[in-house]
């Protein structure tokens, strides 16, 4: 239950920051977002393919404690490597009011 609320506030969050990093108007900035989008859904299915057989398989027969780690470390390890490119990347500020976005959705 609340896995899937955090992965739902995060996964479109991850994409239009990615996207964001790249110029839409040059030819290298377009050929860069089609990269970037490819590579993103190839990691994102790898992952989950790795942590239901990989991480099942050493959680059940060689340690849970071990099962639990590894995502773990990985997950530090990519808020590390996130937090030390803060200075390189391109932060589009947002325009007009979320709640008038939200309201022309409903």
């Amino acid at each position: 239950g609340l896995l899937v609320v955090g992965a739902a506030g995060i996964r479109p969050c991850n994409l239009a920051f990615g996207a964001d990093q790249f110029n839409p108007n040059s030819e290298s900035g377009k050929r860069g977002i089609n990269s970037f989008f490819n590579w993103y859904f190839f990691t994102y299915t790898f992952a989950q393919m790795v942590s239901l057989t990989l991480i099942v398989y050493v959680q059940s027969n060689v340690s849970w404690s071990i099962g639990l780690a590894i995502p773990a470390a990985l997950m530090l390890m990519s808020c590390v490597l996130f937090f030390i490119g803060t200075k390189i990347y391109v932060r589009v500020k947002p325009q007009g009011s979320p709640f008038l976005s939200l309201a022309q959705v409903i």
